[in-house]
């Protein structure tokens, strides 16, 4: 094929099918719509380039064919916009419990043997 040349969609559209064929059906598929030479280049193609160009848009299905190469397309992965979760460490945990029972004590006594007699915290289900 010359460069620039116009591939048929019909041509592109069973390239693509064959491509996302399992090894079953592959034998079985018409490919009559393809030319001597683009039904060569098919058939000689590896059974992991088939995967990936079965995987790509027909863009990269008509590209290949026309280069006469693999040239498979992905689209990248979109970044997610959320920040990911950052999980305690069990340092982070056990300090903020002991933060959590100091700061009781201390309300509960406010010198060493005085108690508090109207402590703020309330626990849940008091």
């Amino acid at each position: 094929m010359a460069a620039g040349s116009v591939i048929n969609f019909a041509v592109v559209n069973v390239l693509g099918a064959y491509c996302r064929a399992n090894e079953a059906d592959r034998p079985l598929m018409d490919l009559s719509a393809l030319s001597e030479w683009e039904q060569d280049w098919l058939l000689n193609i590896s059974a992991v380039d088939l995967v990936l160009l079965g995987g790509s848009p027909l863009s990269a299905v008509e590209r290949s064919l026309e280069h006469r190469m693999v040239i498979p397309h992905f689209a990248k992965p979109k970044r997610s916009t959320e920040t990911s979760e950052i999980l305690p460490s069990e340092e982070d945990v056990e300090q903020r419990r002991r933060d959590f029972v100091s700061a009781r004590f201390r309300e509960l006594f406010n010198a060493p043997g005085v108690p508090n007699l109207n402590p703020k915290y309330a626990p849940e289900g008091a």
